[in-house]
């Protein structure tokens, strides 16, 4: 993520940026990007760059999203309801947009579902499905689930997460979430 810009609806002239801003091109003060609402995320244009926006000027936004006040004061980013994912067949409970969040560590936190990390970094959710995860192999070609048990991992350069000889390898069927695998 790069710079977003600072709006001051009440100057016309800005003179020096407020702390945490620098002054960037045409004279607009610029700076680390705000985080949108909680289950929204910034909305990116066909180029990958954050979109700014005013309560004045908002349907600038890409399609899907909206312009929103971020946890940055007086910045407004175009923003998009995040919508969640599960690894393998497995889907979100009770939804996409609002599933129920969970702790990998406690077992009972989803009742007769499962909790398995999202698509989002360090987000784990409560998951549902109808296929048993030990009939899917979530292992990247070459590789196969440590006896027929998906365990979900963090990478680590220093230390692994996963038991034995088994390896801490990105999901062939979910990005940004992790498995234990072993060569097949």
């Amino acid at each position: 993520m790069g710079n977003a810009v600072m709006f001051e609806p009440n100057n016309r002239f800005f003179q020096d940026c407020p702390s945490g801003y620098h002054c960037g091109e045409n004279k607009v003060c610029c700076g680390t990007p705000g985080t949108c609402p909680t289950n929204f995320q910034p909305a990116s244009d066909k180029y990958g760059r954050l979109t700014a926006c005013t309560a004045r000027n908002g349907n600038t936004c890409p399609k899907g999203s909206q312009c929103m006040d971020t946890s940055t004061v007086a910045q407004r980013l175009c923003c998009e309801q995040i919508e969640y994912k599960c690894p393998g067949f497995s889907t979100p409970y009770p939804s996409a947009r609002f599933p129920q969040k969970c702790n990998i560590m406690d077992l009972w936190s989803c009742g007769n579902n499962q909790c398995m990390p999202s698509n989002i970094p360090n987000v784990h959710i409560c998951c549902q499905s109808t296929i048993r995860q030990r009939d899917l192999n979530p292992c990247p070609s070459g590789w196969t689930l440590n006896n027929d048990v998906v365990t979900f991992c963090t990478p680590s350069f220093q230390s692994s997460t996963c038991p034995g000889y088994s390896s801490c390898l990105r999901s062939s069927s979910v990005q940004q979430q992790f498995v234990c695998c072993i060569p097949s």
